[in-house]
C-alpha cells in the first residue's frame, strides 16, 4: 500500500462561532470526501507552517480563506511559488476559492474585487463545451447548483487555462491548467448548514444597508458540488 498521502494545504480558517459547530475547512473536506484522516496531511500555511517537501504528496487541496489574495500575503506568495513547481510535477491539485484565485494568479491571471460586492449563497453554474473533455467535469450535469461565498474572482485566466464553468453573469467559476490542476471558486465542502452560517455573517455585515428579507429559503443542497471533490480523490487514487 501507497504512504503517499492527500495534501490539505490551509489557507484561512472559519469563523470561531461556526467553527464551533461544524469545524473548520479542512474538517469539511475530510468529512465530503469520506476519506480516513490517516491519509491526509493538514499543512496550516496561514499559521506559519511550511511546505517542506512533496515526495510523499499524491495531491494537493488548497483551502478557501477569509484574506484577499491581492493582500499579497507572506504565507500566501510562499505557497503562489509552489504552484508552478506542483504543476509542472503533474501533482493533482485542487484549489477552493481562494485556492482557485491563487492558482490563477500564480500563473498571471488576474485576480480583483468583484464589482457588486461579496457574493453568498446558492448560485447555479453552467458548464462550458470544454468540460467534455475534462476528467472530473464531463461527469457531472451540465447546470447544477453551488455554494459560493467570495469578495474577489479571477477576472482573467493564464493563457493555457481552459474554462469549465461560469455562473450567469459569465463569471468565471471552473477552470483547468494542464493534465490536472483544477479551481473552483465554489465551495464543494459546504453544506446547507454551513452555507446559511456564511450567509447569516454576510446579512451581519451589511446590516445597515440590507433592508429586504435575508432568503435563507434559498440556499439549496448541492450534491453535485460535492461530487467534485470526491472526484478529484478518486482521479489522485487511480493515479497513485
Amino acid at each position: 500500500m501507497s504512504f503517499k498521502k492527500i495534501y490539505i494545504f490551509k489557507l484561512g480558517s472559519t469563523y470561531q462561532s461556526i467553527k464551533r459547530k461544524f469545524g473548520d475547512f479542512d474538517d469539511w473536506i475530510v468529512k465530503t470526501i469520506g476519506i480516513d484522516i490517516k491519509k491526509v496531511k493538514v499543512i496550516k500555511i496561514n499559521e506559519g507552517e511550511d511546505i517542506n517537501d512533496i515526495k510523499n504528496c499524491a495531491g494537493v487541496i488548497l483551502t478557501g480563506s477569509h484574506s484577499m489574495v491581492t493582500q499579497n500575503k507572506e504565507w500566501s506568495l510562499k505557497v503562489e511559488k509552489w504552484i508552478p513547481k506542483l504543476i509542472e510535477k503533474e501533482i493533482p491539485v485542487l484549489g477552493i476559492c481562494y485556492g482557485h484565485q491563487l492558482i490563477a494568479k500564480a500563473l498571471n491571471g488576474i485576480v480583483d474585487y468583484n464589482s457588486d460586492g461579496e457574493k453568498s449563497g446558492s448560485i447555479k453554474i453552467k458548464l462550458t463545451e470544454e468540460s467534455k473533455n475534462d476528467i472530473l467535469f464531463s461527469k457531472l450535469p451540465q447546470k447544477f447548483f453551488v455554494n459560493v461565498s467570495h469578495a474577489q474572482s479571477v477576472f482573467s485566466l493564464p493563457q493555457e487555462a481552459k474554462i469549465l464553468a461560469y455562473d450567469s453573469r459569465n463569471s468565471i467559476y471552473a477552470f483547468r491548467i494542464g493534465k490536472c490542476t483544477w479551481g473552483v471558486q465554489f465551495h464543494p465542502e459546504f453544506d446547507k448548514n454551513i452555507m446559511m452560517e456564511y450567509m447569516l455573517k454576510s446579512h451581519d455585515k451589511k446590516k445597515n444597508l440590507i433592508t429586504k428579507k435575508l432568503p435563507i429559503e434559498k440556499i439549496k443542497n448541492t450534491p453535485y458540488s460535492k461530487k467534485v471533490l470526491k472526484l478529484f480523490y478518486d482521479f489522485v487514487i487511480a493515479n497513485m
